[in-house]
């Protein structure tokens, strides 16, 4: 009884919203997507009140992914002011078939939550050679050092750093299961930054916003097999 009342204190700091798991197949992202005509469509299912999710394969699927969660965030800004889709995260384990190998996907399981304010510096600075466990490990310490309201953001430059982020928040979830209810998961907001670059130029970094929150994901974030 007490975890379900700290849950729901927690969904109602964070205004979040799961939708209708109303059984719909997950969009799914691709390294040649269109990120914009995918946060559309994300964003139409939302407006709907249905579930929804977003899969994907490899570093430059899982950037567009995350780039389409951002942009659909000020696609619902209509009908969902001050509100951003966030995710919860799953690998998803894909069998052979067709002639291609086993491989493992990213699963991304929307949900809405109020506007996460900005970033002022990252906590955690990934790169393609990032090591996901000392990151997840360093994330989930953070966050039990800044208790139930606290954030902690971690990002970097380009798809393969953005790849070894989400790898990291997954496992940071993991690691923080024991300290969570079962109705609760850890979220994550995306966000881009202008970074100066050399001779006057900007570069665009991807960060996330880490923060506990309810469930996006009805069935935990342990890996699946489809």
């Amino acid at each position: 009884m007490a975890a379900r009342s700290l849950a729901r204190q927690v969904a109602g700091r964070l205004g979040c919203v799961r939708h209708s798991s109303t059984a719909v197949q997950p969009l799914v992202s691709t390294s040649k997507v269109n990120a914009g005509n995918l946060a559309g469509a994300l964003a139409g299912r939302i407006r709907k009140g249905h579930a929804c999710m977003v899969d994907a394969i490899g570093p430059e699927a899982c950037y567009k992914a995350v780039k389409s969660i951002m942009l659909a965030s000020d696609y619902i800004q209509d009908s969902n002011p001050g509100m951003q889709v966030a995710f919860e995260l799953q690998r998803v384990k894909a069998p052979a078939a067709d002639g291609k190998p086993e491989t493992v996907k990213m699963r991304f399981h929307t949900c809405l939550m109020k506007q996460l304010p900005a970033p002022e510096r990252l906590d955690v600075v990934s790169s393609k050679d990032t090591n996901p466990g000392i990151a997840a490990a360093e994330l989930s310490q953070l966050l039990l050092q800044r208790g139930q309201t606290g954030i902690a953001v971690i990002g970097g430059m380009g798809p393969h750093a953005m790849n070894m982020s989400l790898k990291s928040v997954q496992m940071a979830h993991r690691y923080m299961s024991k300290h969570l209810s079962e109705q609760e998961a850890l979220l994550a907001g995306a966000a881009s930054q202008a970074v100066p670059a050399q001779e006057g130029e900007t570069k665009q970094r991807w960060v996330l916003s880490c923060v506990r929150g309810p469930r996006a994901n009805p069935d935990g974030p342990d890996e699946v097999q489809v």
